[in-house]
This record gives C-alpha cells, structure tokens and sequence, in this order.
C-alpha cells in the first residue's frame, strides 16, 4: 500500500509541475524512490546490465521516465554470457544485440512479483490469477532483409491477424509496431498450479535450469520487487535475449520441407501462403531510419482457414488480442524432413503427380494437422488437439504420453511452442475413410456432393474415429465412381462461386438430381459400433452363406438412409435393382482406422432405371400399393390381409394408401390368413362380405391395419442379435408409433398415438409386442386381445427362392408375413 501511495503521490506531484512555471519551488522530495537505474546502480551487482543500458536509447527512460519492469541480469549472470558468445566485456557486444537485451528485459507497465503468474484484464481492470504466462516487452523485430523472397526489398512481419497492418503513424513506429512486441515468457508456480503443470513441463524445454516457481525464460528470479520511481525491477539469473517467432525458426534445415509447404505456390507461381504486399506508408517510415531502404514488403501468412493456415508463423500476438497474448499462443508439431517427404509421395500423391493436381483444401488441411490453437505443455500433451480436431497423439487421453509420441526436439519461441516429431500427426482428411472420398480423383463428383449436401453434418461423421474422439464409431462406404455418376446422367456446372449437379435423364415431376443423389449416396452407407468386444460394422458382403435365415443365402441391412439393401456372394441390390434384374458388384478397396472402403461397378438404385423400355416408367418407383399387390401374388398367405388393404385403405381411383405418406419408411407386418381369418371371428374387423355390404365398417377395419404399419424405420430380419443400425443406449429395443390414432370423447383420446416394442428374440428373429397406453398411471388403452406376433421367415417355395415370406423390399418399406396380430383397446 505504501508503494502506491508514494506512486500516487509522485504522479500528482509530476502533474502539478507541469501546471506551474516555478520548477525550483516543486523539486521533488528526497525520499521518493530514485528511477530504475539509480535503484540497481545502489544495489551494485548490475553493472554490466547498466553499461548495456548506457549503449542505448533506453537510457533515458530508465533513468527518468516511464512506468517498466525491468527484469535485470546481475553480474553473474553477464559473465557466464559473455564466456558462451566469446566477448571479453560488455563493450565488446555488438551494439544490436546490446539494444536487443536492453529492450528484451524492459516489460510494459508495473508487475509486481506476486502478479507475475497472473494476466490483467484491462476492460475489467482485474488481475486474472494463474493465467499469467508471458509478458509484453519493449522489443520488437524491425525491418529485416529477405533476398529470397523479395528482390531488392526489405520486410516486416503482420502485425494484424488478417494480415493487413495498422496504419503507419507519420511521426513515428509506435502504433505501427504496437502488435508486434516480443513476450517474455514467466513460468510461475500460481501458472503451473492454475494448470496442473510440474517442474518437468519447464525442464523440457530448459534441462539445465532449475524450476523453482519463479522463473523467467531460461533464468530465475533472484531478489525481486526492488521498487523505483518510474516501476520495478527484478533480478535475474540470466542474460536474455529475445526470442524469434516460429516463421524464423523455420529457416532451420531439419524444418526444410515443411518450410517449403508453406511457401507453397500454385501451378501459376502464386504463393498460397505465405504471401507479400508492399506497403507505402512502412517504405517512407524506415527510410527516415535507414537509408538503405528502398521498399518495404510487410510478410504475412493467408490464415483465411480452412483453405489457409490456422495461424500465422510470424504473427506475436494470440488471437489478435493483447490480453490474451499474455495467457496463451500456439503450438506447431514439424515432421521430420524424412518423414513428410514420404508421407506427401505415398499418401497425399498417392493418385497425382504433383502437390498441383490436389484437389482445393487438401493441402490446408495436412497443415493444419500439425496447427495448435493454445500452448501444449508436455502434461497436456495426451487431451490435446490439433486445429482440425484430432488428437495429437491419435488417441486422447489413453494414449502415448508426450516422451512416448516420437518428439525429437523441443523449442520455446516467442509466440508458441515448436515440436520436431519423427512422425506425421494423424488427420481426420487422411485416416478416415472420406480421405478416399478426398483423395481419389475418380470420387471427386462424391467429394463435392458431400461438400455440398452435407458438409457438417455426414462428411464431418465420416471422419470421426478414435484418432478426434470417436473411437467406437465405425462406417462401410461404398463408393460410386465419377464415370458411374456420369453414366446415371449426372454432369456438374460451376457458377464461378458453388458447383451445382444436373441430370438431363430425370423427367419433369420425378424428383430433383440433388434429392435422386443425396440417397443413392446414402444407399452405399452402413454406421456401426466397435468397443473392443462388440463390433456392428459390416465388413463383408458374403451374405447368408449357410442359408440359415432361409432367404436364399441374402444378407440383409438398412443403409444410412433408411433403405433396405440385400446382399450375398459381394453383389447387391436395392430396390431398383431387383426391379432392373441388375447386381452391383462391391470390391474391397481400403480399411481405415474408422472403417473399410469398397468400390463397386454400378449404382444401388431406389428405382428402375437403365433396363426399362419406357424410361419415363423407368424412372417412376412403384407405390407401396403396387408392392403389396405383388407380395399377395407371389405370396398367397398374406393375400386376405392384403385385400382388406385394398377394401380399406386404397383409394379406388389410384394407388395411394389413405393416410400412408410414401415419402416415409414403414415396417409392415402383413398378417397371414389363418390370423386375419381369426381376427374377424373374435369380432376385431367385419368380415370383407361385411365391408362390401356396408363400406362404413371400412374404417374399422382400416383400423386394424394401421396397427401394422410402424412408422419411421425399416426393420430387417437379418439374423443378428441386436438391431441394427445399433444404438449403444438401446441395442435390442425400440419402441417405434404405429400409423394407428386413437380418437375416444369419452376417454379424453385425441390422436392417441400407439407404440409397439420391437427386439430379438429366439433365434435373433424380430419380436414384436404392442404397449398399452397409460396416462397418468391408468391404463387407457390395453392390449389384451393380441395375438402373439411371429415372424415367418423363408420362401414361399422351393421353385421360386427369391418370393420371400418376409424381408420383400418395397421402396422404403419391408413388408413381413407374421401369424398373430396386434390389437388396441379401449378401456371404457
């Protein structure tokens, strides 16, 4: 409190000065501390650090004016360097390096001892404890010569994050180098505490330096807070010299090809990122410093992610933000020069001759892999993600800790921290099975419909896998080809801004070319789940090899769309397909750490297509209706339950299902005629004589078959003992609403919806039981009537082994003969 007070004071007094003519009368009184330099002058162990200071401009500051931290190197502490660079004295240190340790060691404004682990908030005007790891210096990088790059020009680095610089002041650099400061890196216990850090996370980076709790850079604090008139000091154990940023660390030549992926340029010789603008206003100020100076390039990185860098190299400040440059920065992992050569030649060239032909963005992204948003400490390093959401280690928290991950070396710089690893960091774009979808030139059509249809949504849940997060989600792709797409009648068109699909060969009132791709590609997609001892994915396309479910030796699953797709012997087929006679042929092509790959020589259709002679009817999928009006011929054990269908619910002008919405998917269990015989006799439905007598008593039985059309999802009997798509919460159990509404005045009912249980049952066949309706805990609605539900699986005979009892697809729909049936009541 006593030091403010005497700060106070001397600002009033210093005020007050300025206001009077009668400078003799105010002098200041002797007991106010002295300036900084006089306070270490006393203190008698600072003469080097104050030779230095005499070299420079700084002087004058320090011996009189302004508000600093000076974190001062003791004698000591400039003999030791003065041995490792060679000099004899302090004189005999070149004067920039003199001005650079000068500047280095003067931070902006007061910070006591106790604040140095914290960061101030200036909005608030609050110390935040703990977050504090870095402070605001009086050095900066000035304009420096880059032949390479610039022919007969000078450079300075952005010193905005969009890469623009702030305004060039005409009388001086202040502002314009305001984002440029260097930080002094502060490692205090109240920062390693606040983050659970440990001694090692400061000696991997400093092995020969004790961690006390109070160190600064790669020196510790000795006797600290000695106050002064015009701020505080600290003493060192160490000379220090500014730090250069990651873009300058970069010149090494262990991080040459990566380097050279920054400097990147496109087929016309354009650099991609790292990029140079010539700024008028930085060439007049320099030139008035140096008249050397011809013209002045301000260098910054295009960081317009995902298509650029997720931060720029040679950038000082976190996040464009002053405050939270105190707190933070980022960290860079660089493979070696080995190791990233063979992964660009036989990975991301895999199917190119050169980094030219990548399709926009892959380029970006494997850069951005090796990009961190935030400072990784080595006890951080297992939770830590990349810029593109993936563990740097591959696997999170239960994976390889950071002297387990192939780290060669380890390097502090002024706005992050630089990795040497001898690996590449694994990437969602490269590991995951879209990375064919990316990376193969004969998928690009693919690649751009899932840009546009579902960029955050399916591509993105195409990538996750352990290595971001996700380690029991699994996925089968299969891949239509760009000659496929091209074959079905698809060509694409850009607008010089998005590209868009057509398809001539789609009649008008058919359906759009987007809606007709979005589900063929969803056709050829299978979700599963994998924990190490429970795996759903499908990894084969062998089908019902023993026969055991009876239908012909076909496997059956429903695709990520809602389709049921069957398979056997690696063909398969869709709807339209069997509609067509045509197979698709799927051929393993690659296992990814989320899942496999395979291609396939024609497309699963949802409707007919290529083999009609009518290709108007070709195009038209079949009505619900029409599907099942064949499984009654084909299948004469479900014919009454079909006809009643007909007296019911069909609109006898056309095709259409009163109340039956065919844009949705429905699981329909189609009663056998022993069970729908027995349903008329205990009174459940009017016979059909009864119906055709007296068409009301439709509605009742319309009723009744409501209850046997579930609604939203197909179930297959596909012999499994889960259902699938398998949901981890609920494996073996959903409980999906009937197309049944119950409407009862005197029970209070109105559009009462009903629910059936669905699970597997003995031998995985599905098992289907209705659920009563309770409201409030009162049973409003029971099932007692019911009869219990059973599959039948099979054919219908031996001579016709694809007339399925059960699993007929139809559209987006199933429909299964079952003995039993399902009845709602209510309770009066």
């Amino acid at each position: 409190m006593r030091v403010k007070n005497i700060l106070l004071l001397c600002f009033c007094l210093i005020a007050f000065v300025q206001c009077n003519d009668n400078d003799e009368y105010y002098d200041e009184p002797g007991w106010l501390e002295g300036p900084l330099y006089q306070v270490l002058e006393k203190e008698g162990r600072f003469s080097n650090y104050l030779k230095c200071v005499d070299r420079t401009n700084y002087a004058l500051v320090i011996k009189s004016g302004g508000l600093y931290t000076l974190f001062a190197p003791n004698d000591e502490a400039f003999s030791i360097y003065l041995a490792e660079k060679g000099y004899a004295s302090v004189d005999d240190i070149p004067e920039k390096e003199v001005n650079a340790i000068v500047a280095y060691s003067m931070v902006t404004s007061r910070w006591e001892e106790s604040h140095l682990g914290d960061s101030f908030d200036p909005d608030e005007k609050v110390y935040m404890p703990g977050f504090g790891v870095k402070k605001r210096t009086n050095y900066y990088t000035s304009v420096y010569k880059e032949p390479d790059a610039i022919a007969d020009g000078w450079v300075v680095d952005q010193n905005r994050a969009d890469g623009s610089n702030f305004t060039m002041q005409s009388d001086g650099l202040s502002v314009y180098n305001n984002f440029k400061h260097k930080y002094m890196p502060v490692f205090m216990s109240s920062y390693f505490n606040n983050l659970s850090l440990s001694a090692n996370d400061y000696n991997t980076f400093f092995p020969d330096v004790e961690y006390v709790g109070r160190n600064v850079y790669g020196g510790r604090l000795l006797e600290t807070d000695m106050v002064a008139r015009n701020g505080i000091a600290h003493e060192v154990s160490a000379v220090l010299y500014p730090l250069d940023n990651m873009d300058k660390e970069l010149d090494l030549p262990e991080y040459a090809s990566f380097k050279n992926l920054l400097e990147y340029k496109d087929i016309a010789g354009n650099s991609v990122y790292k990029l140079y603008y010539e700024d008028a206003n930085a060439t007049t100020a320099y030139k008035k410093l140096n008249s050397e100076v011809n013209k002045v390039y301000v260098k910054y990185y295009n960081n317009y992610y995902p298509n650029g860098l997720y931060f720029s190299p040679n950038y000082e400040i976190y996040e464009g933000n002053l405050t939270t440059n105190e707190s933070e920065g980022y960290t860079m992992l660089v493979p070696t020069n080995e190791v990233l050569d063979d992964y660009i030649q036989n990975k991301l060239l895999k199917y190119y001759n050169s980094l030219h032909e990548l399709p926009a963005g892959v380029l970006s992204s494997f850069i951005n892999a090796h990009f961190v948003d935030g400072l990784i400490w080595p006890s951080l390093f297992p939770a830590a993600k990349n810029a593109t959401g993936e563990y740097l280690n591959a696997e999170g928290n239960g994976g390889p800790a950071f002297e387990e991950s192939g780290i060669l070396s380890k390097r502090i710089k002024s706005n992050g921290f630089v990795y040497l690893v001898d690996h590449v960091v694994k990437s969602k774009f490269f590991e995951t099975v879209f990375a064919e979808i990316i990376l193969n030139p004969d998928f690009s059509m693919l690649n751009t419909a899932y840009s546009n249809y579902y960029a955050n949504s399916l591509r993105e849940d195409l990538m996750r896998g352990q290595l971001n997060g996700y380690p029991t989600n699994r996925y089968t792709v299969l891949l239509p080809s760009d000659a496929l797409l091209t074959e079905d009648g698809y060509t694409t068109s850009y607008d010089g801004t998005n590209t868009s699909f057509r398809n001539s060969l789609i009649p008008s009132g058919v359906g759009s070319a987007d809606d007709r791709l979005k589900r063929i590609i969803r056709m050829g997609l299978f979700k599963g789940y994998a924990n190490g001892e429970f795996n759903s994915m499908v990894d084969s396309f062998e089908g019902d090899v023993n026969n055991a479910l009876g239908y012909n030796r076909w496997g059956f699953r429903v695709s990520e769309y809602g389709d049921l797709i069957r398979f056997k012997n690696n063909q398969i087929q869709a709807v339209g397909n069997i509609e067509d006679g045509s197979f698709v042929t799927v051929t393993p092509w690659a296992e990814y750490e989320n899942g496999l790959v395979f291609t396939i020589d024609k497309l699963p259709q949802f409707s007919p297509r290529w083999t009609q002679s009518n290709v108007d009817a070709g195009w038209k999928s079949k009505s619900l209706w029409e599907y099942m009006d064949q499984a009654r011929s084909e299948n004469t054990n479900v014919s009454t339950f079909v006809n009643y269908v007909q007296a019911c619910l069909k609109d006898p002008e056309t095709t259409e299902l009163t109340g039956i919405n065919e844009e949705n998917y429905y699981t329909i269990l189609m009663i056998n005629n022993t069970s729908m015989n027995q349903a008329a006799t205990a009174g459940l439905i009017p016979t059909l004589a009864e119906i055709t007598a007296d068409p009301t008593k439709a509605e009742i039985g319309a009723n009744f078959l409501r209850a046997h059309f579930l609604q939203g999802r197909v179930y297959a009997d596909d012999g499994l003992d889960y259902l699938y798509p398998y949901n981890y919460l609920s494996p073996n159990l959903d409980l999906p609403s009937t197309m049944l509404r119950i409407n009862d005045e005197e029970a209070g009912l109105i559009n009462q919806r009903t629910y059936v249980s669905v699970s597997k049952g003995a031998n995985n066949v599905l098992s289907i039981l209705p659920q009563k309706v309770e409201v409030g805990g009162k049973t409003v609605v029971n099932t007692s009537k019911s009869r219990n539900v059973r599959l039948i699986r099979g054919s219908v005979n031996a001579a016709n082994p694809d007339r399925f009892r059960s699993n007929r697809m139809a559209g987006r729909s199933v429909l299964h003969e079952i003995n039993g049936y399902l009845a709602y009541e209510v309770v009066k």
